[in-house]
């Protein structure tokens, strides 16, 4: 996927191939200029291409560490995103549960039927305090993986890894299964499956002598 600049030139192309989506490329610049209107911020227009095939484009409002996207519904209405918050989604560590946790404990700006500088700012400045709170407890959960994954390598013992926050250790008949989730280690021991159910194991792995 990459990006392109509008020119007469490509709206042309995509229409000879598409007019309904050259239809979509002339609605986003015009929104664009809608925004630019009533903002004194930076207000981008961006056209999205896999290949030479036109797939949607994107009004952005760009700040030094996030975009803010502008968009328009069914009943035309703009409705304000920031996109880069999902990117900091990651499955191990920070999940859309967490996002939605931190968006609550600020009060979201209304829906604008209007748009104007004021509310634009309103909605950029809620984006930027979510966005620092979820960069805050990301970095925050990654240093507690690192210390937990530390530990377990400290150990000098063999781990097989299944991914970056999740493995087992087997030592002398018994597995150690660790799993971490958003951060916090879910753990679990148990007898290594090839252990036999036997009295003499028993015996030699409550005595700590099962090889």
């Amino acid at each position: 996927m990459h990006i392109k600049n509008f020119s007469p030139e490509l709206l042309e192309a995509v229409k000879n191939k598409n007019k309904y989506m050259a239809e979509r490329m002339l609605e986003s610049e015009a929104l664009a200029k809608e925004v630019k209107k009533e903002t004194r911020y930076e207000v981008i227009c961006e056209h999205y291409f896999d290949e030479d095939y036109y797939q949607y484009s994107k009004v952005i409002v760009p700040f030094p560490h996030y975009q803010i996207e502008v968009k328009k519904n069914y009943k035309d209405k703009y409705e304000i995103s920031c996109p880069t918050l999902y990117k900091l989604i990651d499955n191990n560590n920070f999940s859309f549960y967490q996002l939605s946790r931190i968006e609550e404990q600020f009060k979201k700006p209304n829906n604008i039927g209007k748009l104007t500088e004021k509310k634009l700012h309103d909605w950029e400045t809620y984006y930027r305090h979510v966005y620092y709170k979820a960069v805050d407890k990301l970095e925050e959960i990654k240093t507690r993986v690192q210390s937990f994954k530390n530990e377990i390598i400290d150990t000098g013992l063999y781990v097989n890894w299944s991914n970056e926050t999740s493995g087992e250790i087997i030592k002398n008949g018994i597995k150690f299964k660790f799993n971490l989730i958003e951060g916090h280690p879910i753990l679990n021991i148990e007898i290594h499956y090839k252990v036999p159910n036997t009295l003499q194991s028993f015996l030699k792995l409550s005595d700590n002598n099962y090889q």
